[in-house]
C-alpha cells in the first residue's frame, strides 16, 4: 500500500532548484544586455552642405532672364538637413536654397537614402529667385524660368543634398524640442490685394541638447524671396539665406521653411541696393526669430508622426492663362507634359503639425487651412510651400476666378485648391489623433 503522505524535497534538491532559478535569471539578464536597446526618446542630427556649383549654371526664378547663366555668386546656396528619430519614426527635413523642388529630384533622393531607413523625407525649397536652375527636365518648366536642363546640375544637387542627410543621420543624439509662435504686422505685402493688411505669422521650432544647449532651429514665415529682382545675375539665397546665416551665429544650424506666401512679397525697406535689402530684411526677421527661440521651452517628451500620400489632380488646363476659348484647343497637348498626381505630406513634431504643399500656396489657402479647428490650433500649424513637387500656384476658387499672374500659373483649374484642402485637412486630423496612441518602440 502506497504512502499517501506528500514527500518534501530534500535540502540538496532545494539548493539545486534555487541554483537553477539563479542561473536562469543570470542568463536572462545577459540576453537583455546583448539585445539592442529600445529608445522612445527624441534623437536629432543636423548637417549643412554647400550646393553652389563650381561650374556654369542658369539662374532660376524669372522667365524674362531667358535662362541666362549666373555671372558669379553673391552668397552661397546650402542644403540644410535635420533628421529626427523616435517612436518608430525617422524623419528627414531638408531646406534647400533653390527655387523649387521637382518630383524627379525628390524620387532620386529617396532612392539614394534608402539605407538610412527613413520613414519620410520632407524636401523643400526656400524659393530664392536667384538660385540655380537647370535641374528639371521639362520644357515648360525650362521656359517658365528654370533654364535649360543639364544632367550635371541634377546629379550635383542630388549628391550634395544626399550628403547633407547622410551626415545629419550620422550625428543622431538625444535632444529636446520646443516651439513658439507670434503674429507681426508690416512685414509682408499682398501683391494681389495691395490695400489688404497682412498679419504675418512666424513660428519657430527649437531643438536643444539634453544639457539645454541650442542645437538647431526651424523658422516658418511667408513672403516671396524676390528682393533681388530679374536684373540680378549673381547667385544668392536672397533674404532666407541671410535669416539662416544670421541665426547660425548663435545656433549651429537654422532651416528656413516658407509658408503660404504665393501672393505675398516682402515689405521693402529704404535701402536702394538689392543686396542691402536682403541684408536688412533677413536681419530683421532673424532678430524676431531669435526672440521667439528664446521664449521656446524644450522638453524631452516628443511625438513624431509622418504621413505622405499621392493625390489625384484635376485635369490640367491653361484656362487661367489663355481663357475659355483657346484652352480647349491647347489643353490636350498641355496635358502630355503635366502630372496626374502629386504628393501631400503631414508631419507631427511634438505639438507642431507641418503641412507640406507641392507648389506655391496662396495665403488664402493658408487661411482656409487654419480655419479648420480640428487638425490643430492655428499657432501649431505650419504650412510649408515648394515641398516635394511643384504643380504651380494653389489658389482658392475665388482667387482663381479673380485672374491675374497667379491664376495664369495655376495649371489645374479652380477645383485644385479645394481638393487639396480637403485631402490635407483629413490627413492632419488623422495624424494628430495618432499622437494620442501608445508610441512604437524603435531599436537603435
Amino acid at each position: 500500500m502506497m504512502d499517501s503522505t506528500k514527500r518534501q524535497p530534500s535540502a540538496d534538491a532545494q539548493d539545486c532548484s534555487a541554483n537553477s532559478y539563479i542561473g536562469m535569471f543570470t542568463l536572462l539578464c545577459g540576453l537583455l544586455l546583448l539585445a539592442p536597446p529600445v529608445s522612445l526618446a527624441l534623437e536629432v542630427g543636423w548637417a549643412k552642405v554647400d550646393i553652389t556649383p563650381t561650374f556654369s549654371a542658369p539662374l532660376a526664378g524669372y522667365g524674362k532672364r531667358f535662362g541666362a547663366k549666373a555671372e558669379g555668386y553673391h552668397d552661397p546656396l546650402f542644403a540644410r538637413a535635420l533628421v529626427a528619430a523616435g517612436e518608430g519614426e525617422k524623419i528627414a527635413i531638408v531646406a534647400t536654397d533653390l527655387l523649387l523642388i521637382n518630383r524627379e529630384l525628390k524620387k532620386e533622393l529617396e532612392l539614394r537614402l534608402v539605407p538610412l531607413g527613413l520613414s519620410t523625407l520632407l524636401l523643400y525649397a526656400t524659393h530664392t529667385h536667384s538660385g540655380i536652375g537647370g535641374y528639371w527636365n521639362n520644357f515648360i518648366a525650362e521656359a517658365l524660368g528654370m533654364g535649360t536642363f543639364d544632367r550635371r546640375i541634377f546629379d550635383f544637387l542630388a549628391n550634395q543634398i544626399a550628403a547633407a542627410v547622410q551626415q545629419a543621420n550620422a550625428k543622431l543624439t538625444a535632444a529636446k524640442i520646443g516651439s513658439a509662435s507670434a503674429v507681426f504686422d508690416n512685414l509682408s505685402v499682398n501683391r494681389r490685394h495691395r490695400s489688404r493688411p497682412v498679419a504675418s505669422r512666424m513660428s519657430v521650432i527649437r531643438i536643444d541638447s539634453l544639457d539645454n544647449r541650442p542645437q538647431a532651429a526651424i523658422v516658418n514665415f511667408a513672403a516671396h524671396a524676390t528682393l533681388l529682382g530679374a536684373n540680378n545675375r549673381l547667385i544668392s539665397a536672397d533674404y532666407p539665406g541671410v535669416l539662416a546665416t544670421t541665426l547660425e551665429k548663435h545656433i549651429p544650424i537654422a532651416l528656413f521653411a516658407p509658408g503660404a506666401g504665393g501672393d505675398l512679397s516682402p515689405r521693402r525697406g529704404r535701402e536702394r541696393d538689392g543686396y542691402e535689402q536682403i541684408a536688412g530684411y533677413g536681419g530683421k526677421l532673424a532678430a524676431l526669430a531669435m526672440n521667439l527661440l528664446d521664449k521656446a521651452r524644450t522638453t524631452e517628451a516628443a511625438c513624431l508622426r509622418s504621413k505622405s500620400v499621392d493625390v489625384k489632380l484635376p485635369q490640367a488646363t491653361l484656362a487661367g492663362a489663355l481663357g475659355g476659348s483657346w484652352a480647349p484647343i491647347v489643353d490636350p497637348i498641355f496635358r502630355l507634359f503635366t502630372p496626374r498626381t502629386t504628393e501631400l505630406q503631414a508631419i507631427v513634431l511634438n505639438h507642431d503639425l507641418l503641412s507640406a504643399w507641392p507648389g506655391e500656396m496662396g495665403s488664402d489657402v493658408g487661411e482656409l487651412l487654419r480655419q479648420d479647428p480640428q487638425p490643430a490650433d492655428a499657432a501649431n500649424l505650419w504650412p510649408i510651400s515648394y515641398a516635394n513637387d511643384h504643380i504651380g500656384y494653389i489658389l482658392s476658387e475665388a482667387e482663381f476666378a479673380r485672374g491675374g499672374y497667379e491664376s495664369r500659373l495655376s495649371f489645374f483649374g479652380p477645383k485644385l485648391g479645394p481638393r487639396l484642402l480637403t485631402d490635407m485637412s483629413g490627413m492632419l486630423r488623422a495624424i494628430r489623433q495618432s499622437c494620442a496612441k501608445p508610441p512604437r518602440a524603435r531599436a537603435r
